[in-house]
């Protein structure tokens, strides 16, 4: 029986060894495994870092960036308004010069359908025309007449007052 205890105390160890070999084995390997998680930790670390580097570089260059945006909103603004009011301004020039325009012609009229060379020149046309319509009209009273293109039968005569012109058109 002594023998058989001790057999079966020695099955025991044995057993206990083969299970504390497998143990040993399995922390190896955990062992093993953990420094290849610390390590793949470690790089992960690192580029965990690198990319809070480039990520806050970006922040910075897009503040930056929003920052000359917003400048240039600005300045686009004023220049439209700039714009707006020189277009404004052009517009409301461009109507006192056509105002202007007006006025100087106000003494001028257009004399059409005159036929080539039936008069010696445009001043006895104006003349004639005047005679034509009960109108007396002087050499005096006619500041310039000229034709308007050379191939027409249009006449500009420019009268030395706004009466001269009115009596012709009455």
């Amino acid at each position: 029986m002594a023998d058989s205890k001790e057999e079966d105390t020695e099955t025991k160890l044995e057993e206990i060894k083969e299970m504390l070999v497998g143990i040993q084995n399995t922390i190896s390997v955990l062992l093993t495994e953990n420094q290849n998680l610390r390590q793949d930790i470690l790089e992960l670390k690192s580029a965990l870092s690198a990319s809070r580097t480039v990520t806050d570089n970006l922040k910075t260059q897009l503040r930056k960036t929003e920052k000359v945006n917003d400048t240039l909103k600005e300045e686009l603004d004023s220049t439209r308004k700039k714009l707006n009011d020189q277009i404004e301004e052009s517009n409301r020039l461009d109507e006192i010069y056509d105002e202007l325009e007006q006025y100087t012609r106000k003494n001028s009229l257009e004399i059409i359908g005159v036929p080539k060379k039936e008069y010696e020149s445009n001043e006895e046309l104006v003349i004639r025309v005047g005679e034509a319509l009960n109108v007396e009209i002087k050499p005096d009273d006619i500041e310039i007449s000229h034709k308007l293109k050379k191939n027409t039968k249009a006449v500009i005569v420019k009268c030395l007052s706004h009466k001269v012109k009115s009596r012709l058109y009455k």
